[in-house]
């Protein structure tokens, strides 16, 4: 954590500097959980984890314009990303591991839904979960979601749609929009 500390003060903006700085103090624990909850590696998940924040530090000019809630639903997705790219090109390393499942909970999202409504979203698949939070918590358009995922922008429509549907079975409901 020391070396993005360190990283951050080459931000020729203060405030630019200030903002990834806080974001490294006040998210480093919950990005290397989510890392963990990937590799069950503590030292793979914190290398997941500075790499993420490496890969936002070189892009920051992209997104230094997101509120801070988007910044971290980006930072989260950046660095789910990087632990399963390390988790996919070690898989032999990892065959003990079993994936995670709900670790979207991890961001503790402020916004707060019906009891009936989060029970149905805990019950979907991860990638259903992770594309419902990105669209309708943090508010991404579906492709930036597709640009946040590595996805093109028809497989994002399509994954929502499929989430929605879902969604909407588990609630018992014809459809839901």
């Amino acid at each position: 954590m020391v070396n993005l500390l360190v990283l951050a003060m080459t931000f020729p903006d203060p405030e630019d500097r200030s903002r990834f700085e806080r974001l490294v103090k006040m998210h480093w624990n919950k990005m290397v959980n989510v890392s963990n909850r990937v590799l069950g590696n503590k030292e793979d998940a914190e290398d997941a984890a500075q790499e993420a924040y490496i890969k936002l530090y070189l892009n920051y000019s992209k997104y230094r314009d997101l509120d801070d809630d988007k910044m971290l639903a980006l930072l989260y997705t950046i660095t789910k990303n990087c632990a399963l790219n390390i988790y996919q090109s070690n898989r032999s390393k990892y065959d003990s591991v079993v994936p995670f499942g709900d670790e979207i909970n991890l961001l503790s999202v402020d916004i707060s839904f019906d009891n009936s409504l989060e029970e149905a979203i805990a019950k979907l698949k991860e990638s259903f979960q992770e594309v419902i939070y990105l669209r309708y918590v943090y508010g991404y358009e579906v492709p930036e979601i597709a640009d946040l995922l590595g996805i093109n922008t028809k497989a994002a429509y399509k994954r929502l749609e499929r989430a929605k549907a879902s969604l909407a079975e588990k609630m018992g409901k014809e459809e839901l929009r």
